[in-house]
């Protein structure tokens, strides 16, 4: 399994553990309400070398991503970035991707489970075309800082940074005798920044942040901080809330990664027929379930009126992501139910034990830098 030099020691000296695709990355740096506090209240400093980065490059670059993204690629300007699917010709979803622009290439960024299925899928449409794919993975690492405090800690670490204006903006700083790429991550704590950093100097530019994060209140954190904080908002992660069985309108995210008003893409067919035609069968809600720990991923859920002629009680959903809330104080858990069940209020039962329910509620569960009760 791997490990990036940043998050390597942390584990080796005993931080607890996840897994992120091929990867092995720390869960706590803190404990469990200090990695929280950090993210909501001051900002929290994560190694995310994990994440799957590519170089998008050539003089195609746009027309080839056009033919492939939900969104409209024809509007990445340089200093801009665009969230969007990629999806089968089918149009479920093979990966979800944040595009920036950077002078003459693009930065994608995706999550770690596509590493091994997204490089492929893209190199296979620039045949023909002048676009190349690169694997960033090999010679960069990625560093996030996340929460209200992560502007002025990014400032104070690196003179003359200012902070953007745009969602998913994106540019390039000097430090450290090289260049850094620093964009608004727009997912999943406000305000957020991802640093695009050489592998020679993760280090130091580590080292900066923390530094500076003396000042500002900002501090290492693990994943597990930030993965509450994105239940907490709602936030779907593919990997986790959508993938390959998904439609985007079942995860929610056809606002924010699908243009309808674009040229074709690979499933754009089978999305318009969705939005004209029909509707989905699913979809992700939040729940409140009735349980002192975490439902597990999968479990499945169930509602009187979901039958079948074979089955009476036939799953009427399932569980995607489950965590403790302390913003709430409580368990909170998203999750896919049949869309006549979409209803705040609906109560289903949440695995064999009919005992065990959970009520169905609108995202998010609590907004950005919400105050602990």
């Amino acid at each position: 399994m791997k490990r990036s030099r940043l998050g390597a020691r942390f584990l080796d000296a005993g931080a607890p553990s996840i897994r992120m695709g091929d990867w092995e990355i720390p869960a706590r740096i803190g404990t469990s309400q200090e990695d929280y506090a950090a993210i909501r209240f001051q900002a929290g400093i994560l190694d995310l070398s994990h994440r799957t980065t590519l170089r998008i490059a050539g003089s195609n670059r746009l027309k080839f991503l056009q033919g492939i993204l939900t969104n409209d690629a024809n509007t990445l300007e340089p200093g801009r970035g665009l969230y969007a699917a990629i999806l089968s010709p089918k149009g479920k979803m093979q990966a979800d991707v944040t595009v920036y622009a950077v002078d003459d290439w693009l930065w994608a960024d995706a999550e770690a489970e596509v590493a091994g299925t997204l490089p492929p899928i893209l190199t296979r449409y620039t045949i023909g075309t002048d676009a190349t794919v690169g694997d960033l993975s090999l010679t960069h690492g990625v560093i996030g800082v996340y929460g209200p405090a992560a502007a002025d800690t990014l400032a104070l670490a690196f003179k003359g940074w200012v902070p953007p204006t745009t969602a998913l903006a994106v540019g390039a700083l000097t430090a450290f005798d090289t260049q850094l790429i620093v964009a608004e991550s727009g997912y999943p704590a406000a305000p957020g920044y991802k640093l695009l950093t050489p592998s020679e100097a993760l280090e130091a530019v580590w080292t900066s942040l923390i530094e500076a994060g003396a000042k500002t209140g900002a501090r290492p954190v693990g994943w597990d901080a930030l993965e509450t904080v994105r239940i907490e908002e709602g936030r779907p992660r593919y990997g986790a809330d959508m993938g390959v069985e998904n439609f985007p309108p079942e995860a929610r995210i056809e606002d924010r990664a699908v243009s309808y008003t674009k040229g074709c893409y690979m499933g754009q067919e089978t999305i318009a027929r969705i939005r004209t035609y029909g509707h989905v069968n699913r979809l992700l809600v939040g729940l409140l379930p009735q349980t002192d720990r975490p439902v597990a991923q999968g479990t499945k859920l169930y509602h009187p009126q979901i039958t079948s002629v074979l089955r009476e009680n036939k799953e009427a959903g399932y569980v995607t992501s489950s965590t403790y809330s302390p913003a709430l104080q409580r368990i909170i858990a998203m999750g896919y139910v049949h869309r006549t069940l979409e209803t705040p209020g609906t109560v289903v039962t949440v695995g064999d034990d009919p005992s065990v329910t959970a009520t169905v509620v609108a995202l998010p569960f609590a907004p950005p830098s919400s105050p602990l009760p």
